[in-house]
């Protein structure tokens, strides 16, 4: 595990945050930097554990003044940055996307978890509350796993989901491609998979539909069950699919409660909790390396899909077509 850093604004508060009360914060507390490893005021520690902290930098200067800041204040807000990370042995230092569009600050990283890798690695979770649910068992359903362009990443797919199920449809472009991968993951896991190139009638059986970015809204239209929910993690739009099928973008998930209401609520304007979360998850399991973008090993995304649980983190709804969906928008079969 190693401890890392968030870079946030304050939020525009006319009455608090004028700008030369920033600016001698700012250079009081820069001046006491050399001296004192915690400057109080802009930096707040936030236990997750007794083997992870998170260092939470409030810039002395809200978005607007940040805008407007000369490269001379720039270097300097950076270098103060960097000691707050280096005094607190924080590796890692992420900025915002609202910051990011702003400067670079040099030491810190534009936050690259975005929460894709973790709802990748929750489909196993995703699978069984949905089937639950719906009255189903996990291993009893039907589901066809739509190829996206890796054939790594749909060996990571199915070596994740395999323990949970017996049997799965797998649709490709090319089956020849493929049959010495899934020969070797039945060899090691037992699981049967059905393999076809048969794009519109590959998944009409299915109970659930795995999209890694083969599916598309354009023909030929896949044949699919009025009730067939699609996990889309392909980064392909597919709002447009002629069908009234649920298709799932993305996930809303909570933090536990002894972390939760440990961080400020101005955090989350900054940081989604599916952001955070992700960041969270694979530091304190000391995989922070792995991608966190599209996809990533399957040990990385099972110890993901564990922890999650065993932490206490919810999936509380959806993203869907339109809105954000809840659990129980997914109960009555479609």
């Amino acid at each position: 595990m190693s401890d890392f850093a968030l870079v946030i604004c304050p939020r525009e508060n006319p009455e608090l945050l004028k700008k030369d009360f920033f600016q001698k914060i700012f250079s009081s507390i820069f001046h006491l930097l050399k001296k004192k490893p915690e400057p109080a005021g802009l930096t707040r520690k936030v236990e997750i554990d007794e083997n992870l902290g998170v260092y939470v930098i409030t810039l002395p200067y809200t978005i607007n003044q940040l805008k407007k800041l000369k490269e001379k204040k720039l270097k300097a807000t950076g270098m103060l940055i960097s000691g707050i990370c280096v005094q607190n042995r924080a590796e890692d230092c992420f900025l915002p996307q609202q910051v990011r569009d702003i400067c670079l600050f040099e030491g810190c990283k534009y936050n690259p978890y975005k929460g894709k890798f973790l709802y990748r690695s929750l489909l196993p979770n995703l699978l069984s509350q949905i089937s639950h649910k719906r009255g189903m068992k996990t291993g009893d359903v039907d589901i066809a796993v739509v190829q996206g362009e890796s054939h790594e990443e749909l060996n990571a797919v199915l070596w994740l989901i395999s323990p949970h199920i017996k049997y799965v449809t797998v649709v490709v472009n090319d089956k020849k491609a493929v049959e010495t991968m899934l020969e070797q993951l039945y060899s090691e896991t037992g699981l049967s998979v059905g393999v076809t190139e048969d794009y519109a009638a590959g998944m009409k059986d299915a109970d659930f539909i795995i999209n890694l970015g083969g599916l598309r809204s354009s023909p030929p239209y896949p044949k699919m069950a009025p009730s067939a929910v699609v996990l889309n993690c392909g980064e392909r739009d597919i709002t447009d699919l002629p069908s009234n099928n649920i298709i799932v973008n993305g996930i809303q998930v909570n933090l536990p409660s002894n972390i939760l209401f440990q961080f400020d609520k101005g955090i989350y304007e900054y940081f989604s909790k599916q952001e955070l979360s992700e960041i969270l998850l694979l530091h304190r399991l000391g995989i922070r390396q792995e991608t966190p973008g599209i996809y990533g090993s399957h040990e990385a995304m099972r110890k993901i899909s564990e922890e999650f649980v065993k932490c206490g983190f919810k999936v509380t709804g959806f993203a869907g077509r339109h809105g954000y969906l809840k659990m129980e928008d997914m109960e009555t079969l479609r």
